[in-house]
């Protein structure tokens, strides 16, 4: 994609900062966009989506609809899914995302259920590499741990700090006890209630890469490292980068 102009939805400030300045891409954001902003361009929409699902999916399609034959080309990037989506979720947030008929839809860290729904062309795009690159000079010796469901993604994060990981007994925080001296892989959080829970569990390092909190909770702002997939205080590695190097492959 050239001659980008970026749209930027609700709670992706931080990031479309970025990429505007890596792509140096026009950026408007999502309640102040007018047709003639996108008129003839390839347009970049990055939109977080939440729970509920359906006014966020309504939100996305409102803004699509003002783009959708005005622009030459539109490409969605979604780098936070807030959800626990299980099969029957996932198929409902692919079928309102296929509808909106852009050309590709980037993810960041998708579940296989999100990814295999879509019939849109999809990209996949990861934080953890990022946030390898900040931790590895703080906490590159501790162990790290995942739950049985994440043992694919804790091997490949093990793997960019030089090490093996450790693999809990269960899915189920309430089963492991307290993880001192060691650094957590976890995949999304979707509440400050959620994060509080987590960083309950005694471990030195948290490796979130999607933290949907924006409150500060004492003791974890500086132990939780996430991306910037959407606005947090807890973000150590932006996707500016693997998003820009994938949009201009496109």
């Amino acid at each position: 994609m050239r001659d980008l102009t970026i749209v930027e939805g609700p709670g992706t400030g931080a990031l479309t900062g970025a990429l505007s300045e890596a792509l140096r891409a026009k950026r408007y954001r999502f309640d102040g966009l007018s047709g003639e902003d996108i008129e003839g361009a390839e347009v970049l929409i990055v939109y977080s989506i939440a729970e509920p699902l359906a006014p966020a999916l309504d939100g996305l399609v409102s803004i699509a609809e003002r783009i959708s034959g005005r622009a030459k080309r539109m490409v969605i990037a979604v780098p936070y899914m807030g959800l626990r989506a299980g099969r029957r979720v996932s198929q409902y947030l692919a079928g309102g995302l296929d509808l909106i008929g852009a050309d590709h839809i980037i993810v960041a860290d998708p579940s296989s259920d999100e990814v295999t729904a879509l019939r849109t062309p999809v990209v996949a795009i990861s934080a953890l590499p990022e946030i390898a690159k900040w931790i590895s000079g703080r906490a590159g010796n501790l162990t790290v741990m995942a739950p049985p469901r994440l043992e694919n993604r804790a091997e490949a994060f093990a793997g960019l700090l030089g090490t093996e990981p450790v693999i809990l007994p269960t899915d189920d925080p309430r089963d492991w006890g307290k993880l001192g001296g060691s650094m957590l892989v976890w995949d999304r959080v979707t509440s400050c209630g959620e994060l509080g829970e987590i960083g309950g569990l005694g471990a030195e390092y948290y490796v979130i890469p999607h933290v949907g909190c924006g409150e500060e909770l004492d003791g974890l702002v500086d132990r939780v490292a996430a991306s910037d997939s959407v606005d947090n205080p807890y973000a150590k590695a932006s996707l500016a980068g693997p998003l820009s190097s994938v949009v201009l492959s496109l």
